[in-house]
């Protein structure tokens, strides 16, 4: 584990160490499901599923009872963007015209179009990218013809049996955890339809190629390094399909009943809800991260994750130096977006020997960082205060300038690596 190493030096930082907590996010049994809430902590969510992020810093949600696609906007406002807070059905259009039955997870490409699988009418839709608040985004069927079952084919020549979770890669192929059929499908950005992996209708526990594996009840997928990864939901297992259809188990899990969803960091990490709790594989260990420490050990609590509790997990979405999670107490309106920040709480004073200086600080337009010479293979990265990474790059140089002149005035986290240790400082941009 990286070590975060908090140094204070007179007259020039103020340093803060960071831990890993657990807050709430968005969510409120008293609050409003209004098409626009004036804050994330004044919206009543109806059964959260699925969250992404555009690439934007703006996440999107899907609320199966509340069948409808919000925006989580810059402005601090949530927006339903497509789809009427409320009312189920099946219907393309622009904005509030969408129908929506049950949606589960969603996904969004590098263009910033939105892919949800709406698991009610088992279909997949496809949102327009976001412009502006002032105009509509209009929602069309991308593959499926409303009709439970298991077909491959062209557009509405293809059926699926309540698809559930949903990925998308460089190129624009969709792929998706149709649940009830227990494969994994293929959708071209045409809308042809194959099954990539797994028997239809026939669950089971198998690696292999293509129809000779299995799965059951799959209900999360991601796409990650090229690869696709499948939260294999009964199995309590992380699957792994290449984009020939080869399916091996990366690792199964204990400590609980259902796998529900799983994440993938930089560098090769999972992250994988099973009930109530969260954990961390790191290739060869898995290891709680949060939550209570029994399966059934559930609730709602803020604050470090030793002592944090979650109720049923939905969906897990990395961005920034935190990790989303959604989750809900079913049969009650206890439902929300919570967040973990993942920056290490080890904290370790150096000599004053290797300490680092930055300077100036407030800055406007620049700042220094000078480095001792013997930290080796150093780099910096910048984050804003809502956990968004600004800027990164290389520290070759004992005295290295980074250019602030883009950035708007405001708290920013400075963090270092170097020599396997990781220093944060508090940077005000002026």
């Amino acid at each position: 584990m990286n070590r975060v190493v908090t140094l204070a030096i007179a007259g020039i930082i103020s340093c803060t160490a960071w831990g890993q907590n657990v807050s709430t996010y968005a969510g409120s049994p008293q609050g409003s499901t209004n098409p626009i809430v004036n804050s994330p902590s004044s919206l009543k969510l109806q059964n959260p599923v699925g969250i992404a992020f555009d690439g934007m810093g703006r996440m999107w949600s899907s609320e199966e009872m509340g069948h409808v696609i919000r925006l989580f906007y810059t402005d601090g406002k949530v927006y339903a963007r497509s789809g009427t807070p409320g009312a189920a059905g099946y219907a393309n259009g622009s904005g509030p015209i969408a129908r929506y039955t049950m949606p589960a997870h969603i996904a969004i490409d590098a263009n910033g179009n939105i892919y949800v699988a709406d698991a009610g009418n088992h279909v997949i839709r496809k949102i327009d990218a976001f412009s502006s608040l002032g105009n509509a985004q209009l929602t069309n069927t991308l593959a499926g013809n409303g009709n439970q079952g298991h077909n491959d084919g062209p557009g509405s020549n293809a059926q699926f049996h309540t698809p559930y979770g949903i990925a998308v890669d460089n190129n624009g192929n969709v792929y998706v955890a149709d649940k009830g059929s227990h494969v994994i499908r293929k959708i071209t950005p045409a809308g042809n339809v194959t099954t990539l992996a797994g028997q239809p209708n026939q669950a089971g526990n198998a690696d292999g190629s293509g129809n000779a594996a299995k799965f059951n009840y799959p209900v999360d997928i991601i796409h990650s390094g090229g690869d696709l990864y499948v939260a294999d939901s009964w199995n309590r297992a992380i699957r792994k399909i290449t984009t020939s259809g080869q399916v091996t188990t990366v690792t199964t899990l204990s400590g609980g009943l259902l796998l529900q969803a799983i994440e993938r960091d930089g560098s090769g990490n999972f992250y994988a809800a099973i009930d109530c709790r969260i954990f961390k594989y790191d290739g060869t260990n898995a290891t709680l991260l949060a939550g209570g420490q029994f399966g059934n050990d559930c609730g709602h609590i803020d604050g470090p994750t030793t002592t944090a509790k979650f109720n049923k997990i939905y969906d897990l979405e990395l961005e920034g130096s935190y990790l989303y999670v959604v989750e809900r107490q079913e049969n009650s309106d206890s439902d929300y977006v919570r967040r973990i920040n993942l920056v290490t709480t080890t904290v370790e004073t150096l000599p004053l020997s290797q300490k680092v200086t930055i300077y100036p600080n407030p800055a406007s337009d620049q700042v220094h960082i000078l480095l001792p010479t013997h930290i080796d293979n150093a780099h910096y990265e910048i984050w804003n205060i809502f956990g968004k990474q600004m800027d990164r790059g290389p520290l070759p140089n004992t005295n290295t300038r980074v250019d602030l002149s883009d950035f708007t005035p405001g708290i920013y986290f400075l963090k270092i690596y170097g020599n396997d240790q990781q220093l944060l400082l508090k940077l005000r941009v002026q």
